[in-house]
């Protein structure tokens, strides 16, 4: 939406995005909060971990299972914990919109976003290198600025292919050797 945005001439409204971001967002995470954690306190209530719940839905949830192994904090309840993964997909949406403001060429953009793919991985090895490997682990994997590539993978190919740099094969063979491909490049980047 926002490469539509500019391709249009139109200025990026950061606004605008934000509030579609909310509303998309905000119907699933009130059924959670309002059904879900009244309903897993009434079952485990021992497993009750305020930090998780508040976290969570402040967008934050990457940061329980590190503040479970540094602070000891209760990781809280499996059911809630896979919305640390929202926390790093939020965290680079809050960063994009702008950054699509300061770098305004798509030559420029596709630089960001390969930096956005190449730092991350650079972190991951250094975590791995330098800490211990229960805290690296949980930091490679949960760590916002960690997972940031899984993320600017899309954005690369979608302005590259906004751009018209990329086009869709017309081979269907090469197509499906081209999408195993980038999967299992991405596999290769997750750990």
């Amino acid at each position: 939406l926002l490469a539509e945005e500019h391709r249009f001439q139109r200025p990026i409204a950061l606004k605008a995005f934000y509030i579609r971001r909310f509303i998309r967002l905000l119907p699933p995470l009130l059924l959670m909060g309002v059904i879900c954690v009244p309903a897993l306190y009434f079952l485990y209530p021992d497993q009750f971990s305020p930090e998780q719940i508040a976290l969570s839905f402040l967008y934050l949830g990457n940061i329980v299972k590190f503040g479970a192994m540094a602070w000891g904090w209760r990781e809280g309840y499996p059911a809630v914990e896979p919305l640390w993964s929202l926390a790093v997909e939020e965290h680079f949406y809050i960063l994009l919109p702008p950054a699509l403001l300061l770098f305004r060429t798509y030559k420029s953009r596709v630089i960001l976003m390969v930096i956005a793919i190449i730092v991350p991985l650079i972190l991951r090895v250094w975590i791995f290198a330098v800490l211990d490997s229960r805290l690296s682990d949980q930091l490679n994997y949960h760590f916002t600025l960690t997972r940031l590539d899984s993320i600017a993978f899309g954005v690369l190919l979608t302005l590259l292919l906004d751009a018209g740099w990329l086009r869709p094969p017309q081979n269907r063979l090469l197509g499906h050797f081209l999408v195993i491909g980038g999967g299992l490049l991405m596999i290769a980047t997750m750990r």
